[in-house]
């Protein structure tokens, strides 16, 4: 079997990624601007300093909160984009240099993970900018796609 080059799998996730932004991008970015940016703000914040789990030899930035804040108040687009600022943050922090192609693959599949929990959360009857307590179950489902 051939071996395949990472770089086929990062172009594959980020044109995949690219479609489902261009479809979510028709339904806006919602009516609180300043909602975004303050989410986006503390997703690159808390994304400059990644957690590292070393049993897992893992680093994880904890901006998955404010992802899923975004998800419920302002929609998909909203998240994926405070996923994004919590990616950029990232790449830039965390203490060692980030190669372009993982920024490339973590921005691209942020993209789908969002998109795929945001659909999740739709199906089940999640509401953007509904009751939080009518949203446990479908939030609940949505992280289990998203993670």
């Amino acid at each position: 079997m051939e071996r395949r080059s990472p770089i086929e799998l990062v172009v594959a996730v980020d044109i995949a990624a690219m479609c489902i932004l261009a479809s979510i991008f028709l339904a806006g970015l919602g009516a609180q601007p300043a909602l975004l940016v303050l989410l986006g703000g503390l997703a690159a914040a808390v994304s400059m300093r990644p957690v590292t789990i070393r049993a897992l030899k893992i680093q994880l930035a904890p901006s998955d909160a404010f992802v899923f804040t975004a998800l419920v108040i302002l929609g998909p687009l909203a998240a994926i984009l405070v996923g994004l600022m919590g990616n950029a943050a990232a790449a830039v922090g965390g203490g060692r240099r980030k190669r372009l192609v993982r920024l490339a693959f973590n921005s691209g599949s942020t993209i789908l993970s969002a998109a795929c929990a945001w659909w999740v959360f739709s199906l089940l009857g999640g509401v953007v900018g509904g009751a939080p307590s009518d949203a446990i179950l479908p939030l609940a489902a949505a992280a289990g796609v998203y993670l």
